[in-house]
């Protein structure tokens, strides 16, 4: 007989696990019930999606996590929300920036920029960042 806490552990992985095919579906929905009338849209929904539902954090690290990383943890940085993009939306380019208080990326899809924490359309980058380069 399984122990309380053993118990308690197998429902929590079956909890994560569950909420990952639940986002990963919701992932399917959004890119199967977007217009091709306005080529945006799925773009924007995706990331709407994204910042509502994965929590912004700053990782002093930089470290990259896959897509199915930042949705178990259900958190990330800029990187992370972008990768996660690229991935929901199937296409797109990670851009690059340095600046001396921190770096920062955003979403390069068919030449148009997106602020990834933000779900918005921006006109490329703000001037204080350098070296700006395509990383995916």
């Amino acid at each position: 007989m399984l122990a309380t806490l053993e118990i308690k552990v197998l429902v929590k992985a079956q909890l994560r696990m569950l909420r990952c095919i639940i986002l990963l579906s919701i992932s399917v929905v959004l890119i199967v019930n977007c217009s091709l009338e306005n080529e945006t849209r799925p773009i924007e929904e995706s990331l709407v999606w994204i910042v509502e539902n994965i929590r912004y954090v700053v990782d002093e690290n930089n470290n990259w996590q896959t897509p199915s990383e930042t949705l178990k943890k259900g958190e990330g940085d800029c990187e992370d929300f972008v990768i996660l993009a690229i991935y929901i939306i199937g296409k797109g380019n990670m851009m690059f920036g340095e600046h001396s208080e921190g770096n920062h990326a955003w979403l390069n899809v068919d030449g148009q920029w997106w602020e990834p924490q933000t779900a918005k359309r921006c006109e490329r980058y703000s001037e204080k960042y350098n070296n700006i380069r395509q990383l995916l």
